[in-house]
């Protein structure tokens, strides 16, 4: 407190909203009672986030500021004046609370300005100096300074204004000499924002210490000189020019922006306020422009520009359906692909009902409480729901949905990815179709099944298991399966099975005995299976049994069944790699890494083309890598990698140009799906389709079928033998 100006410098506040702590860039200033002795000092912050202006003890500060002080609400109303304020105006605290000040102190010649610094203010304007006569109680207008700045609460939300007053010698004509307020002067030396004054020939008159902070040229060098040649930008100097204009005409200008050359060369981005500044006889001389340093907040704006565009280009070009919705059910986003699975365009969807404009009545009620369970910061995954297609088709949709929240952390709404399963759904009716004699064997199998967790405890035990060995479900579970259900003298191999299984280490064909509730014995020939969670932790072991006198008519089907847990065991998502525009790995998602077996840091930085396609494909590949960098993006090509150990992966791709902040293409991001395992399945299919078509032409029995209009459309080479129509004849 001896000092009475130190410069300013960081202080980190807790918020009491469970908030990261803020950073004030803060300065201290004493502040004296009626008496004149120190009493304590003022805090002045800059919220480096906001750049809103506060004080801290503000209630302190209020009554014992040597300062005139009134503080209003957002219409104007006075809420707090202090001792210094009612020994200026003669009002006392208690009969100006609730009243308007500038209706009722502020000169009525002054009031239309005086309004609109307030207005700004409150409507998150950074603070505003403005000269003008105050009204009295019992004596003459006073010439004073308002510095009115933002009041805000602890979210950091205007609340009102804080107005510090102080005699500025207005419109005073018995003086030809108008003394500075101290508290002013202190206020533009120790603000952590720019100020420059101009007088009215534009020579610079003020010129504090956050503009020597940022631009490297000190108070003396500039001071009584016109602003050095070059230090503002040739494209923005008519615009200052015009600033200054109307500021001689008594017209403010607000928020506009301008860049300067700081003395070492760098560019700076000011956001300013330009007012004009009058002498004790109310003419005009000179200009006070208040700013912020922006400069750094519009480089993240790029950056996050930048971001936002690769994420909607993601959004548009992924080969899943997104679409959001806001808190009402208001369609927000439709992406491209959306846009293909149903045929309605995002014009066509945005501003319309999801629910009650296209999801079937029965789906209706489902799909409501998935929004609601959503908003409620649930995240929903793995929902069926059709969607019905401009066309009338059905298109089934594997839904997730999460909730949408924006920078300040309000709910807006769900965003919801969907991948389209209908070729799938239609691809497992026809193989159940064709399967059904298959899964009735399984259904009946005498294959008993049972898991265990970490800890070796039952987790699992199904019907069969129950019936040979007579322990009920409620019974074995929970139950340690070594120890309570398997002899002696197996227990040992039992055991190291089990826990090879629970290391990764998966054991077949392996022979151990069960003894049943009334000690029979029951020999089980086991597939022991490691089981995983959707993060691929290992949870237990899950065991799939036969009994050993059927194993040779049931191994086919204990195949399927294991292969069956395999494929819901294991799970496959979208591989995502990008390159930069020569071509070279500069993004490698852990699923192409998976499906790959090459890690990130093998392949970062090496050629995609030439490091990882075979070489019949390079050339095509390289077609459509050199038509995204080109920006003509490519939807659905289907590409064959080839991993670490040689194998094919096949990949449907999307491939879409990258581009930075300027529009620039600078690689290009291509998202995958693995459909090896669908192309398999397809293959199965038409094997299976083949071989029914060979058995109904082969038949040793006439063999015809016809449509719902009695017209024939299969008509076999025995039906062609009996009748002597030939097939051609008929259909």
């Amino acid at each position: 407190m001896e000092e009475e100006n130190p410069n300013p410098f960081n202080l980190y506040v807790k918020t009491t909203f469970g908030g990261p702590p803020v950073v004030l860039v803060v300065t201290l200033t004493t502040y004296r009672g009626p008496d004149g002795a120190v009493q304590g000092a003022t805090v002045i912050g800059h919220d480096t986030a906001t750049q809103d202006i506060y004080c801290s003890d503000l209630q302190n500060f209020l009554d014992i500021s040597g300062s005139s002080v009134a503080i209003t609400d957002l219409s104007g109303g006075i809420t707090h004046w202090n001792w210094k304020m009612a020994h200026l105006t003669g009002a006392t605290s208690d009969s100006v609370l609730g009243r308007q000040f500038i209706a009722e102190f502020i000169n009525k010649a002054d009031r239309a300005i005086t309004t609109k610094c307030w207005t700004d203010v409150c409507n998150g304007q950074p603070a505003s100096i403005v000269e003008v006569m105050l009204d009295r109680q019992g004596a003459e207008p006073l010439g004073v300074a308002l510095l009115i700045s933002p009041k805000t609460d602890s979210t950091g939300k205007v609340t009102g204004a804080i107005i510090l007053v102080s005699k500025s010698g207005k419109h005073r004509r018995e003086t030809t000499h108008r003394p500075e307020s101290n508290l002013v002067q202190t206020l533009f030396d120790t603000t952590n924002a720019p100020i420059i004054g101009l007088n009215r020939e534009g020579l610079v008159n003020e010129w504090n210490r956050k503009v020597e902070e940022i631009t490297g040229f000190k108070k003396e060098d500039i001071v009584g000189k016109q602003l050095p040649k070059g230090i503002v930008h040739d494209g923005y100097q008519a615009l200052l020019e015009q600033v200054l204009a109307a500021a001689k005409k008594g017209e403010e200008t607000t928020d506009f922006e301008f860049e300067l050359t700081t003395s070492s060369g760098e560019n700076m981005v000011l956001l300013m306020n330009t007012a004009p500044r009058y002498d004790e006889e109310g003419k005009f001389i000179g200009s006070l422009c208040v700013g912020q340093d922006i400069t750094k907040r519009r480089e993240v704006e790029h950056k996050l520009v930048t971001v936002a565009n690769d994420l909607q280009k993601v959004i548009d070009t992924v080969n899943a359906a997104i679409f959001s919705v806001d808190t009402h059910g208001t369609l927000t986003e439709w992406n491209y692909k959306a846009a293909e699975l149903t045929g309605y365009s995002k014009e066509e969807m945005l501003g319309r009902e999801m629910i009650t404009d296209f999801i079937t009545p029965e789906m209706r009620a489902p799909m409501q409480a998935l929004f609601s369970n959503a908003m409620k910061g649930e995240a929903i995954s793995n929902f069926e729901v059709p969607l019905y297609a401009k066309d009338g088709r059905a298109v089934q949709i594997l839904l997730n949905a999460t909730p949408r929240i924006d920078s300040g952390g309000t709910l807006v709404g769900v965003v919801a990815v969907g991948q389209d399963i209908t070729e799938k759904k239609a691809m497992e009716t026809e193989l159940i179709s064709v399967a059904n004699d298959l899964r009735k064997l399984i259904d009946t199998a005498n294959a008993p099944i049972f898991g265990i967790d970490v800890k070796g405890h039952i987790n699992e035990w199904n019907q069969k298991a129950a019936e040979i060995t007579g322990f009920e479900k409620e019974v074995a579970m929970g139950r340690m399966l070594v120890d309570d259900f398997i002899s002696d003298e197996y227990k040992q191999s039992v055991s190291n099975v089990l826990e090879d299984a629970l290391n990764g280490q998966e054991t077949a064909n392996f022979e151990f005995p069960l003894y049943t509730k009334d000690g029979e014995r029951v020999d089980v020939l086991l597939n022991a299976a490691t089981r995983r969670d959707a993060n691929g932790t290992i949870i237990g072991v899950v065991g799939v049994g036969q009994d050993i006198s059927a194993r040779k008519q049931t191994e086919d089907l204990l195949q399927t069944v294991a292969a069956d847990l395999r494929r819901l065991i294991d799970t496959a998502n979208a591989p995502i790699f990008g390159i930069d525009i020569h071509g070279n790995v500069n993004e490698w998602n852990q699923t192409a890494a998976k499906i790959t077996g090459f890690s990130c840091e093998e392949v970062m930085g090496k050629s995609l083309v030439k490091e990882f396609i075979s070489l019949e494909y390079r050339d095509s590949v390289q077609e459509v890598l050199e038509l995204a960098l080109n920006g003509n993006e490519t939807s659905n090509y289907e590409l064959p990698l080839f991993t670490k150990s040689g194998d094919r992966v096949d990949v449907l791709l999307n491939a879409t140009a990258r581009r930075d902040a300027k529009g620039n293409v600078s690689g290009v991001v291509g998202v995958g799906q693995n459909i090896t395992q669908r192309k398999k399945e397809q293959a199965q299919v038409e094997a299976i389709a083949n071989d029914l078509t060979k058995l109904i032409d082969t038949a040793n029995a006439p063999i015809f079928g016809i449509d719902t209009m009695g017209r024939v459309n299969e008509w076999n080479q025995k039906a062609a033998e009996i009748t002597g129509f030939g097939k051609d004849e008929v259909m």
